[in-house]
């Protein structure tokens, strides 16, 4: 048995009878237009991380096909909104 939770037509969460959330959000960096300031970094480091480049990188336990993509658990969407909201270059997109 699996019990949703609606937030908004954008979010939604589904959890499994353990309470685990197990719905996800894709969250990717352009790397050509990072600027490498670590805003991101700074105010969500759950998903966000400096890499070796110099440029924003999605956490290794969240990233997907490369460090610059990756699906965050739908608990973490704020932060990684607020980054996205915050980054100067606009490099961070959120798919819900």
């Amino acid at each position: 048995m699996f019990i949703y939770i609606y937030i908004n037509e954008k979010c939604r969460i589904l959890l499994n009878p353990h309470r685990k959330v197990i719905s996800m959000v894709k969250v990717k960096i352009d790397k050509d237009l990072c600027t490498s300031c670590s805003v991101c970094a700074n105010l969500c480091p759950d998903v966000f991380m400096m890499g070796d480049d110099g440029k924003s990188s999605i956490v290794e336990k969240f990233r997907g096909a490369s460090d610059a993509e990756g699906d965050i658990p739908a608990e973490l969407l704020d932060c990684a909104r607020a980054a996205a909201d915050s980054c100067p270059a606009q490099a961070i997109t959120i798919e819900e």
